[in-house]
């Protein structure tokens, strides 16, 4: 019964995520409130692409896509301390974020914010608030 518990709550992730892709239309949360888009955007386009084969697609679209399911494969089903090691678990955690923090800051240096995946979406909530603060602002304005 512990074993069929313990199964439950790693599948229990990827059942979380299915069900938030398919809430938001595969839509990225973040880039829907900000309008900024976060440092994963682009992955569902990339395997994509990358299921139809187009690999130049896949990788211009986020070249880290492949890497996400390996880590998350590590992450849910790896035996704990990850790498039977503490100080390596860190390291490998380390390691991972400041890649996808390093390739996050080079596509929106390149890209943002005109160029998809790392354009800024003027429909989300916060473009909205701040339209909206605007116009009520301009309408109270007495010059």
């Amino acid at each position: 019964m512990d074993f069929i518990k313990k199964k439950l709550e790693k599948h229990e992730i990827i059942i979380l995520m299915f069900l938030i892709f398919f809430l938001t239309g595969g839509e990225c949360i973040i880039k829907k409130i900000t309008g900024v888009p976060c440092p994963s955007c682009g992955i569902t386009r990339a395997f994509y692409y990358f299921v139809n084969l187009d690999f130049k697609q896949s990788f211009y679209y986020h070249p880290l896509f492949w890497l996400i399911p390996i880590v998350l494969i590590i992450v849910i089903y790896g035996k704990k301390p990850l790498f039977r090691s503490k100080k390596i678990e860190v390291t490998f955690y380390i390691i991972i974020t400041a890649l996808i923090l390093g390739v996050y800051i080079i596509r929106m240096v390149n890209l943002f914010p005109y160029i998809s995946p790392m354009d800024y979406n003027k429909s989300s909530y916060i473009w909205r608030l701040l339209n909206f603060i605007n116009r009520i602002t301009e309408d109270f304005s007495f010059f």
